[in-house]
């Protein structure tokens, strides 16, 4: 039954779509032209029959093949929707950027591959009788819309690659290295852009109670208590049983994860088959082929406990256990956020004796995060500060100006 409400809330993440029957039924023999039984098909039939108001059919099954989907409509007459066709709707709707409506366009070659494959199989050469040749050299009617297919998929993957080139200049510069980089993934309508918005306080955050909401990767800067700054990035929700090749079209975007320091794996506590989802997630992520530094080390967020009805669910102690909405437990959460983060890039916390004010202190304030600040009770001319650096910023400050750290213990209170 949850397969079901999860078919049904992909329907109704759709503007103007609604689910207005459901119904179960076993499939009969999923390489036949009608997939169900005699009498299946029956009962699906006498269904339309009795209500009007029904458009169309979806079966949450991967793809169905051309004759299936033909046959199907034929006999219903109705149109008919696999799962592929569903997802790809839903993130026709949702792109925004070129590089995600370029990944959509890709990700439909090989939904359209499969369709022509199939489709070649039942294909009635007779309605072009008397035509020798549709293309050059002569090629077939099914080979020109392979090369079509073909050529398409080509450019396709040529200006994808441009835009993952201009990325790869970005990860390089000098402003992206800086700061230390948050993934934030999960099933999709985890909570991830929610959370996010509530770390950051972005205004251009919008969260919205629907699946595959982000398809963007997008950036956005917050501060660890110890006032360092960090980007967290925003991801693609995952899903159960999407085929292959639409995940692999994506696979580009995804792989902004690699570039992390650290990756919070967002859940839906509250969901009835959240451990299902959270499978789901870890296993996606074990196919990005993501250093062990990183898998080792994400953090498992428990979102929406305010929902909870069972309060077994926040028993296990290794997990930090949140309501992004609410701001519960997200002191706990930035503080488990620092801690491994400095683990993970060598980020570490210096006492320094600087001079109060002048091109020391503004340095620091450009490079390096200040956590704490005071007058050195010996001489008002200089300052106590804590300091957090990243190995790199440590180099050039004392490459600069020559290592003036002290013992912690000097810090005043």
């Amino acid at each position: 039954m949850l397969k079901l409400e999860e078919a049904i809330s992909l329907i109704n993440t759709l503007r103007g779509w609604a689910v207005v029957e459901k119904l179960v039924l076993p499939v009969a023999d999923i390489h036949s032209k009608f997939l169900f039984g005699k009498g299946n098909l029956e009962k699906l039939k006498l269904m339309l029959q009795k209500n009007p108001s029904i458009t169309s059919i979806f079966l949450a099954t991967d793809i169905l093949k051309a004759l299936q989907n033909t046959e199907l409509e034929k006999y219903f007459k109705v149109q008919v929707f696999d799962r592929y066709q569903i997802i790809l709707q839903i993130f026709h709707s949702h792109a925004q950027t070129n590089e995600a409506k370029l990944q959509l366009a890709l990700a439909e070659i090989p939904y359209l591959r499969i369709k022509l494959s199939s489709y070649a199989h039942t294909f009635d050469a007779s309605t072009f009788a008397g035509i020798k040749h549709v293309g050059g050299d002569g090629e077939t009617f099914m080979e020109v819309r392979r090369r079509i297919l073909n050529n398409r998929e080509l450019k396709l993957k040529k200006e994808l690659q441009k835009i993952k080139a201009q990325r790869e200049f970005l990860r390089k510069s000098d402003a992206r290295n800086s700061f230390p980089i948050v993934a934030v993934v999960g099933y999709t309508n985890c909570g991830k852009t929610t959370l996010i918005k509530s770390l950051t306080d972005d205004e251009r955050l919008q969260p919205e109670n629907k699946l595959f909401a982000t398809l963007d990767v997008t950036l956005h800067p917050g501060f660890l208590p110890s006032n360092q700054k960090v980007l967290y990035i925003d991801t693609v929700g995952f899903i159960s049983d999407v085929p292959t090749a639409l995940i692999q079209s994506f696979r580009s975007t995804l792989e902004e994860i690699n570039v992390a320091d650290l990756v919070i794996h967002v859940r839906d506590i509250s969901h009835p088959d959240t451990e299902t989802q959270k499978k789901t997630v870890l296993q996606t992520l074990q196919e990005l082929n993501l250093p062990s530094k990183l898998l080792d080390s994400i953090i498992e967020v428990r979102n929406k406990i305010d929902l909870l009805k069972n309060e077994k669910n926040i028993e296990d102690c290794s997990a930090v256990h949140i309501s992004a909405t609410e701001g519960t437990g997200l002191s706990d959460l930035l503080s488990t956020v620092e801690e491994k983060l400095f683990d993970n890039t060598g980020h570490q916390v210096s006492l320094l004796k600087i001079p109060n004010g002048g091109p020391v202190y503004s340095w620091l304030l450009r490079e390096a995060a200040i956590t704490n600040a005071v007058a050195d009770e010996k001489d008002p001319n200089y300052l106590i500060v804590e300091v957090v650096f990243s190995s790199a910023s440590l180099s050039k400050f004392k490459h600069n100006f020559g290592d003036l750290s002290i013992p912690q213990d000097n810090l005043s209170k």
